[in-house]
């Protein structure tokens, strides 16, 4: 069943875009609209849909056609075939400052923005200000932009292209602009924009924003979309973090070992991971539940206490059991570790095997029951009279 237009903010269906292949010296036929031979094929079939109030994350290697494809769903690049729909005001968040070079000041570059964009000029008193306040320039709005440093730049362009709110925004590698300190007045400012409700694309080859932004992220290579899903999943393979286990340890999970599991708020949830031993030697099990907040990050809601699961080879299990289910209704991440003994010598105790976000095979945890706003539910328990 396809889901109603109203239910998304962006898409785009089988997007091709394709690039002349010319000498400079030829780039005339362009003007004069002769034939061109050659084409490249920087985007070919591409389909993307953006939910309301939802980022969606871009990922690829250099040349995969990312900041091609974000740049058509602005409506920068024309299309060879297929069509995008935009669904509401969009702004774009790449290629920060042009309009003008450096030579004209920090307060004319707001200015030029905020007429470029439409904005009503009743409003540019008020932006300016804010601009100027989250910016951090202070009297040096009024000097030539070829005075700043470049985190200065960077600071105007970041706070005057987000300086509107928009309801959807096209994102190029923009939220590591200047200094850790004003890094995170950027991302401050992506969560409040989210909190109302926002959507957009996030181009990057920081996967670490992609987890902290998106549920949901595309692989790009080759100008198609190779991979698409959940973005955990997506990151693991796209890194390859799941090579890096050690498939001749002496302990590790079963492969019957089940990939969900379900419990209820507030009743007693009891879960099985099937461990296999092919040595002798003490074997321990921990776990964690997780849950990503979206412009955050991922947040640890509780964790186990280290158990012994077995010493002996042979087939064993390990068990979870929670009396009373502190999680209100929705989803989360479980992750399995299994470790040995710390050496009596000191030093790291050996890992054996890991089922979580980082190497891309934690298990989705449901929670059903009454819907709170909070994510974990604190019990009270009142004095005996």
């Amino acid at each position: 069943m396809t889901s109603p237009e109203s239910a998304w903010a962006l898409y785009c269906e089988d997007a091709a875009v394709q690039f002349p292949l010319l000498p400079p010296g030829k780039r005339w036929k362009l003007l004069l609209g002769r034939r061109v031979r050659d084409w490249h094929p920087a985007l070919d079939g591409v389909s993307l849909r953006v939910p309301r109030g939802k980022i969606v994350g871009v990922i690829g290697r250099n040349g995969a056609g990312k900041s091609t494809l974000l740049r058509t769903l602005a409506g920068v690049y024309p299309l060879a075939r297929g069509r995008v729909v935009r669904l509401g005001p969009v702004s774009s968040l790449f290629e920060l400052g042009g309009m003008g070079g450096w030579l004209i000041t920090g307060r004319q570059y707001i200015r030029r923005w905020l007429r470029l964009n439409a904005v009503p000029k009743r409003q540019w008193a008020e932006l300016i200000d804010e601009i100027q306040e989250f910016s951090e320039l202070g009297d040096r709005l009024d000097d030539r932009i070829f005075t700043y440093s470049a985190g200065m730049a960077a600071r105007l362009y970041f706070a005057t292209a987000t300086s509107v709110m928009n309801d959807i925004y096209l994102i190029d590698e923009v939220l590591s602009v200047g200094d850790e300190h004003f890094q995170a007045k950027c991302w401050k400012r992506v969560r409040d924009r989210m909190a109302h409700g926002v959507s957009g694309v996030l181009v990057t080859h920081d996967w670490s924003a992609v987890l902290r932004l998106c549920e949901h992220t595309c692989q790009l290579a080759d100008g198609r979309v190779v991979a698409e899903g959940h973005s955990e999943t997506i990151i693991c393979d796209y890194l390859q973090l799941a090579d890096q286990l050690d498939p001749a340890a002496h302990a590790c999970f079963a492969t019957d070992t089940p990939v969900a599991s379900k419990a209820v708020s507030g009743a007693e949830w009891v879960f099985d991971a099937p461990v296999t031993l092919t040595d002798s030697g003490p074997v321990l099990f921990n776990y964690s539940v997780e849950k990503l907040v979206l412009g955050q990050d991922w947040q640890i809601l509780f964790m186990g206490r280290e158990t012994e699961v077995a010493s002996e080879p042979g087939r064993h299990i390990a068990r979870i059991r929670v009396p009373s289910m502190p999680l209100p209704a929705g989803t989360y991440r479980l992750n399995l570790f299994l470790s040995g003994p710390r050496p009596a010598g000191g030093g790291a105790r050996p890992a054996f095997d890991i089922r979580s976000w980082t190497t891309g095979n934690s298990l989705l945890l449901t929670v059903e029951g009454a819907q709170t706003p909070g994510l974990v539910r604190l019990p009270c328990v009142e004095d005996a009279p």
